[in-house]
């Protein structure tokens, strides 16, 4: 989309997958192609998760168009389009949650010798977002466009008269629309297409985990290496994997949208790689079962049960005790 915005691609476009060969750097590569040539447009990158399609975007973004071996200077506001455009999906910005003490991320430093570090930022490898930040860039995918504010609270109503009933209503919080993305819906749309072909598509990289599934979502995986600087200092250092999915459902008229982080992956991926996909499958399927049963039951938020709870409890419930 950050693409389609600046001009420098169009829908459609296609441009081999390779590995991308700067002067004097180690290639950079997709997981899926270590050494050939793969013709790839924009669908396709999604499917199967480009990483060097999303590399050659950068390159053009940046008005110098890939060749094998180029030395690469970013221009000066390189890295400022990207991260303006990143941002009106919510990343790298606050998401505007009514919660104390939010965190931005981190952004990495920037500069004209930085140039390997924008492919890495193309890829979200480089400035770091929280898992709110990724639910709210897909659920701005999801809409159509629109950025929309995350809340906590629901409603705030007075104290209650009898500690039966609850008090009369004072505020309802609603949708509040923080921005709208700058590209048109048909943009919009065609990438959603994309999207869903990661989890149905003969090469998505979800297929195996939601292709089956009795409802429609749309996704995207990741997949991100990091330096482990967790709680574990004995462990300061080490190169791991940060595994990552975010999605939307139902595709047609989206109800929900997730996103899923797994940081700190050991980098042997063959026992992990795919529990990202499948707590977001999990997740989605509790969260069908749930509509269904409370559809079946005419349960709404109008006649749920909503007790008055005491402000103070004696009970004591223990760590280990279920309820």
């Amino acid at each position: 989309l950050t693409g389609y915005n600046q001009g420098v691609i169009s829908m459609g476009t296609s441009m081999g997958d390779e590995p991308i060969k700067l002067a004097s750097t180690d290639p950079k590569t997709s997981i899926f192609n270590r050494a050939g040539y793969i013709p790839m447009n924009d669908l396709l990158a999604l499917e199967r998760s480009s990483n060097s399609y999303m590399f050659k975007i950068a390159l053009l973004l940046n008005g110098t168009p890939y060749s094998y071996g180029m030395p690469l200077r970013l221009k000066d506001d390189t890295f400022s389009k990207m991260r303006n455009n990143y941002a009106q999906f919510g990343l790298g910005v606050k998401t505007g949650i009514d919660l104390p003490n939010e965190f931005s991320g981190v952004s990495g430093p920037s500069g004209p010798t930085m140039g390997g570090k924008t492919l890495d930022l193309a890829i979200g490898q480089y400035d770091t977002y929280t898992p709110l930040q990724l639910a709210q860039y897909i659920s701005t995918v999801a809409n159509g466009g629109y950025r929309i504010q995350p809340h906590v609270v629901k409603e705030v109503r007075d104290p209650s008269q009898d500690g039966k009933q609850l008090g009369q209503l004072v505020t309802e919080v609603g949708p509040t629309i923080l921005n709208q993305i700058d590209n048109p819906k048909e943009e919009i749309d065609y990438v959603k297409q994309g999207l869903r072909r990661v989890y149905t598509g003969s090469h998505g990289t979800a297929r195996a985990q939601f292709a089956d599934a009795p409802y429609t979502a749309a996704g995207k995986t990741g997949t991100a290496e990091v330096v482990y600087y967790g709680p574990l200092r004995e462990h300061y250092g080490i190169n791991t994997i940060n595994l990552t999915h975010v999605g939307f459902a139902p595709y047609e008229n989206p109800e929900i949208a997730y996103a899923v982080v797994i940081p700190w992956v050991n980098t042997n991926l063959a026992p992990h790689y795919y529990q990202n996909n499948v707590i977001a499958r999990r997740s989605l399927d509790k969260y069908f079962e749930l509509k269904a049963k409370y559809q079946a039951e005419k349960v709404t938020d109008s006649n749920v049960k909503q007790p008055i709870l005491p402000a103070i409890t004696e009970e004591k419930i223990g760590e280990n005790e279920q309820e």
